[in-house]
């Protein structure tokens, strides 16, 4: 497999996110494409990763899902010139559990005591906050596809079976793979 990676941190108010430009730079080194994969921005994602792109050759986009604001135009146009310049006909979301990174930021409370209540307290504490930042990551992954699908040229390269989506979502605490299914908007 030909792969190439284009990186992006989390951007800031100040450097936002220019997929298209890192698109572009990405293509000149491996030419055209089939596959576009945009990924949420970890390591044991990337790893497994390479496990479930196909052969053919690909581009990587890691980027911090957080930075995916698929209504503002960046990305989707990054979308339409790699399917109408570079050649891309498949294209791969691949959010993440810890995706949002804001979803869980209520305040932790010191435990003093290290009694059994104490201790099992702060487990279910700290369990909920893993559900509640993983509902949110979801939840935002799925607007995000949803978004993208709205943007017309991308809805007609669909239609027109020009453009394949797929969406998959890393659970970071299992290290498994869950499909995205945009027809009825559910995980499995």
């Amino acid at each position: 497999m030909s792969t190439a990676t284009a990186t992006h941190s989390q951007s800031t108010e100040t450097s936002p996110v220019n997929f298209l430009e890192q698109i572009k730079a990405t293509n000149e080194n491996v030419g055209a494409a089939d596959w576009l994969v945009v990924a949420h921005d970890d390591i044991k994602l990337l790893r497994k990763l390479g496990e479930i792109v196909p052969g053919d050759e690909s581009i990587t986009m890691k980027v911090a899902q957080s930075d995916w604001q698929c209504e503002e135009d960046s990305l989707p146009e990054a979308i339409l010139w790699a399917l109408q310049e570079g050649g891309m006909k498949t294209l791969l979301m691949i959010g993440h559990s810890a995706g949002c990174p804001g979803a869980n930021q209520g305040s932790k409370s010191a435990q003093s005591s290290v009694s059994p209540d104490a201790c099992y307290t702060k487990l279910m504490t700290g369990a909920k906050r893993v559900q509640e930042r993983t509902s949110a990551s979801k939840k935002h992954f799925a607007e995000q596809l949803e978004q993208l699908c709205q943007v017309k040229p991308i809805h007609d390269a669909i239609v027109a079976g020009d453009l394949k989506l797929h969406g998959l979502f890393y659970v970071a605490q299992s290290g498994t793979f869950l499909k995205y299914d945009m027809a009825n908007g559910q995980f499995c």
